[in-house]
């Protein structure tokens, strides 16, 4: 009577040790993925750094992609205190970028005077499509921002 009831144990215990074992190794290879490749497969990377005259404010272009093959690209502009420096992180929380365009443009940034910036971009030509989103100020309302397409 003893060995049906090992059997039976036994024929669990092999199908449900896999699985266990495939769940762990799908949750580890999620939190590896997200660490290294960041929220949502996205990968950033500064583009450049550009200081006030002053050197109290510093406005940032920075490049997002991912999503594999079927993937998505943006280029931002984002101006910071220079305490509080450019942070994926912290920008993904509060939204703070200014000016978002599609990743085949140029982006170039001239501070005209300590609180007001000059942000030029390539447009595209008359196949492609460009898409544009345009703040005329920082986040925290200080710097002003002037656009030009060039």
């Amino acid at each position: 009577m003893k060995k049906p009831i090992f059997y039976y144990l036994a024929g669990v215990v092999s199908v449900m040790l896999p699985l266990a074992l495939l769940m762990g190794f799908g949750l580890l290879a999620d939190t590896v993925f997200e660490r290294t490749l960041g929220s949502a497969g996205s990968d950033i990377t500064v583009d450049n750094n550009v200081s006030s005259p002053d050197g109290e404010y510093v406005a940032t272009t920075y490049t997002g992609m991912g999503g594999g093959a079927a993937g998505w690209c943006f280029r931002r502009v984002t101006v910071n205190k220079k305490d509080a420096p450019f942070s994926w992180e912290n920008e993904k929380q509060r939204g703070g970028y200014s000016f978002n365009v599609s990743c085949g443009s140029e982006i170039e940034m001239i501070w005209e005077e300590p609180r007001k910036i000059l942000v030029t971009y390539t447009g595209s030509d008359d196949w492609a499509g460009i898409s544009v989103y345009q703040r005329s100020m920082s986040n925290d309302r200080e710097v002003k921002i002037r656009y030009q397409p060039k």
